[in-house]
């Protein structure tokens, strides 16, 4: 086990490095410019073109490509990732004020996910091609095809506006001080969006690796030794399912993560989407930098995460 931990850490310090090139050249290449982009318009009359060179200078823009990456990626190394010339702040501090907000939202979703799609991909499975299977099916298809923006809507729409029984957005109520039960009632509305979103592919996954192991040679033996069928698709059924489940599990942080740029910008949730969002408009690098690499951390260490569990679930592997 140790040995598997040590080579996927090794391996995805190369994959750290490449996201973290590929990100800061596409910053350096978007269009325009942090020095513009902190500025208003009146300000930048009033500067003379020495001022603009000092100002460029003084945050380092007049450096060429590789030389803003090699300082960017040597302080990286040091525990500095920069600071945010919009607000001054470390950039570090921006995102731990919008951490706290994301992490409810994305584990919220992810237990919506995994709560709905593996059982619905079960159900299905059991009766392939019944009325059931197509209906949930027809669903799940539904639900990848539409966008989250227009599903949020929906919900708001519909339990904020029509029946009233929901808030429409942010995390609290304004001039009250911050409580458990309405940031409980505020992440109701977009965690189901993230989450019925992703629990379409999770679904899909669930029955097909169901019917798939429904029609293995071990499943037709264990029917012939009279085992009931729920004995049978939980007992060997699931278990011998859940490794693709593993995986797509994993592979759905990253669309939770961008999932919830546009979601938090419907629901008006004070996360780490907004500030997305308000970082590429004001073009500030530091803090779009660090968002890249808290993310990048995070997808490895959920894959690593999926990894380990491989081997506690399948004990062939754990022989390998």
């Amino acid at each position: 086990m140790a040995t598997l931990i040590i080579r996927r850490l090794g391996q995805a310090v190369p994959s750290l490095f490449i996201i973290t090139f590929i990100g800061f050249a596409l910053l350096s290449l978007a269009p325009g410019d942090p020095l513009t982009a902190r500025l208003d318009r009146e300000a930048l009359v009033r500067m003379t073109p020495e001022q603009r060179t000092e100002a460029r200078e003084a945050l380092g823009l007049d450096e060429p490509f590789p030389v803003q990456y090699w300082h960017w990626l040597t302080d990286l190394v040091q525990g500095d990732v920069g600071y945010s010339i919009v607000s001054g702040r470390p950039a570090l501090e921006e995102i731990g004020d919008r951490v706290e907000p994301t992490l409810i939202l994305l584990v919220a979703a992810i237990a919506i996910a995994v709560a709905v799609g593996v059982p619905f991909g079960i159900l299905a499975a059991r009766r392939p091609n019944g009325f059931l299977d197509r209906t949930l099916t027809g669903a799940a298809v539904a639900m990848i095809s539409t966008p989250t923006f227009i599903v949020g809507l929906v919900l708001i729409y519909v339990f904020a506006i029509r029946l009233d029984v929901l808030p429409a957005g942010g995390m609290g109520v304004a001039g009250e001080p911050p409580s458990t039960s309405q940031t409980f009632r505020h992440a109701i509305l977009p965690s189901l969006v993230l989450g019925l979103a992703n629990a379409a592919p999770l679904a899909r996954f669930a029955r097909s690796g169901m019917l798939e192991v429904l029609a293995s040679d071990y499943v037709r033996t264990a029917r012939a030794k009279g085992l009931s069928g729920r004995a049978i698709m939980m007992r060997h059924g699931l278990r011998n399912a859940s490794l693709p489940l593993i995986t797509l599990i994993a592979l759905l942080i990253p669309d939770l993560v961008a999932g919830a740029v546009i979601t938090e910008q419907v629901f008006a949730w004070p996360g780490m989407g907004r500030l997305v969002v308000s970082s590429a408009q004001s073009a500030d690098p530091a803090v779009m930098m660090a968002i890249i690499v808290m993310v990048a951390v995070v997808v490895i260490l959920v894959n690593l995460a999926a990894d380990i569990l491989y081997v506690f679930v399948d004990p062939r592997l754990r022989v390998s």
